[in-house]
């Protein structure tokens, strides 16, 4: 079964599931093992080409996919819309019902913009509370500055970036690639779907399973265990906020979604 047929929350239960698998991991290798594969195993190095395109440039990565995903949901939508109930005929012109969704998804990406921009604002800030710093450069007070001038972030309680990051832009892909899949399923368009766009939402769920291969490796080989879980929990952060807080209340809603 295809993950992003699962409903949310039995996807959302996924990167928990990774965090402790690597805890676990992490707690019965010993830190001279962990120390050794990290010098010795390329794929184990932060500085790695797989985590330099998918975390380091996670942003544009995420912007790319979720940019193909809310064209073709838009696209779908815009052409299959029927209002419920189906025996109604759709007042809505084809026109109106695509500016809708463009503004949903507008409003979807400001919104991941603007949380993940708070949730790296609070980690940042702690880090610098705590004692910790760029060296060199220590001005600077932004772990993202300080590794774009060549500075290691030294010193100070450090809530996992990675988790916090790649589980937000994670779970609002499978959340998305979820109501596609139950929207084609319901509609029955499966069959109506080409072969370029199905190979090309493979190409989405492979980079997903890379971020969870990412995080794995980070809840073993990085972070302290409070620090990992922290940032896990505010990788929850864009997906409560877009996918169950604006969803109920029906003001927001109707103010800043499509229907």
């Amino acid at each position: 079964m295809k993950l992003s047929l699962l409903p949310p929350l039995i996807i959302s239960l996924i990167y928990p599931c990774i965090l402790f698998l690597g805890l676990f991991l992490s707690a019965v290798i010993s830190d001279e093992t962990k120390s050794y594969q990290k010098d010795r195993i390329y794929l184990l190095r932060s500085s790695n080409i797989i985590n330099e395109i998918f975390a380091y440039n996670g942003n544009l990565v995420w912007f790319i996919l979720f940019s193909f995903v809310a064209s073709l949901q838009i696209y779908i939508r815009s052409h299959t819309f029927i209002l419920l109930p189906h025996d109604i005929v759709d007042v809505d012109s084809k026109e109106n019902v695509r500016a809708k969704l463009l503004k949903e998804y507008m409003v979807k990406f400001l919104l991941k913009v603007f949380i993940l921009f708070v949730c790296f604002l609070i980690i940042d800030n702690i880090f610098i509370l705590t004692g910790g710093s760029c060296a060199p450069g220590g001005a600077t007070r932004s772990a993202e500055q300080c590794k774009a001038l060549g500075g290691d972030w030294l010193g100070g309680f450090d809530i996992s970036g990675h988790f916090c990051f790649l589980t937000n832009i994670s779970l609002i892909l499978w959340i998305e690639l979820h109501h596609y899949s139950k929207y084609t399923e319901e509609e029955e368009l499966q069959s109506r779907i080409n072969k370029w766009i199905k190979r090309s939402l493979i190409v989405v769920e492979v980079v997903l399973y890379i971020w969870m291969f990412l995080l794995l490796v980070t809840s073993i080989y990085y972070h302290t265990i409070l620090e990992k879980i922290l940032g896990c929990i505010m990788g929850y952060a864009c997906p409560l906020v877009m996918y169950w807080l604006i969803p109920n209340q029906p003001r927001m809603k109707s103010l800043l979604y499509a229907f």
